[in-house]
């Protein structure tokens, strides 16, 4: 037993964040991560950061995450796991991940990540003061609009990028909303991460560029061609679920709103109404 105070070792072991992957489905992981932690101490350590929905890129060496797809992540020991998977057929990470596609989009992804981090501290300290913003989007309407995207099975990313065999356990678990960030792959999540960034107009209009025509090509598959079509698009559940989903995003988008979410908002409630 670690003779440290529970706060203590919270703060050394738990990801700061709220939305954390359960452990069967920590897959994610940095090579170059790993290998400096067995230069340094002489094993492989999973690091607390990639337990959190919202990480997708290495901060320290500037490169997307890889996926170690097959491996079931259930002790202690994964990252030893991860590491023989990866040293025993490296194109299969590199695969499951996409990471060339993601690494052509490492600025805008790594963005995105630092805005959805710094929703994250903003909504624990507006817990903390009982107090929050209208002019700034609430921590849930990132988190909605990634479960809208990442959604199991129908969901739109789920359209265009195929969830590798391990992703495809059709559970109970596996086929609700709020699941499908937690058992998505690292490309799923990428891809929700990059449609995410794009709505709240995070990026240059160089990096807009990029990511645009990622989001041509992805709705060339998906059936989308702008954000509202792109919201119309995300919407497949049945009308009360719809209803729901749709009043949410209304009540959790910021005043005043980036032009983009108004219309992918438009575009979803749109389908909500017809249904």
């Amino acid at each position: 037993m670690l003779d440290i105070p529970r706060e203590e070792q919270a703060k050394i072991f738990q990801p700061n964040s709220q939305w954390v992957i359960p452990r069967y489905f920590r897959r994610s992981f940095c090579y170059s991560c790993m290998k400096e932690h067995i230069a340094n101490f002489s094993l492989p350590s999973y690091r607390k950061e990639w337990c959190s929905v919202g990480v997708v890129v290495c901060q320290i060496h500037k490169c997307s995450l890889l996926d170690a797809s097959g491996i079931v992540a259930s002790s202690p020991s994964m990252a030893m796991r991860i590491l023989k998977a990866y040293s025993e057929d490296p194109s299969q990470c590199v695969a499951a991940s996409r990471s060339h596609d993601a690494d052509e989009q490492f600025t805008a992804l790594y963005k995105t990540q630092l805005f959805f981090q710094t929703l994250e501290a903003s909504q624990q300290q507006a817990d903390q003061n009982g107090m929050w913003s209208c002019s700034e989007p609430h921590t849930g309407l990132p988190r909605l609009l990634l479960s809208i995207f990442l959604y199991p099975r129908f969901g739109l990313v789920n359209r265009f990028i195929a969830p590798r065999s391990s992703y495809r356990i059709t559970t109970l678990f596996q086929q609700t909303l709020n699941a499908g960030p937690l058992v998505a792959g690292i490309a799923q999540r990428w891809a929700g991460m990059l449609m995410l960034g794009w709505l709240f107009e995070l990026f240059t209009p160089r990096e807009s560029t990029d990511v645009e025509s990622f989001i041509e090509r992805a709705g060339a598959i998906a059936g989308f061609h702008d954000a509202r079509s792109l919201g119309a698009a995300c919407n497949v559940f049945n009308s009360l679920h719809s209803d729901v989903i749709a009043r949410r995003l209304r009540e959790w988008m910021p005043n005043p709103s980036p032009a983009l979410l108004q219309q992918f908002i438009e575009g979803f409630s749109e389908v909500s109404i017809r249904s």
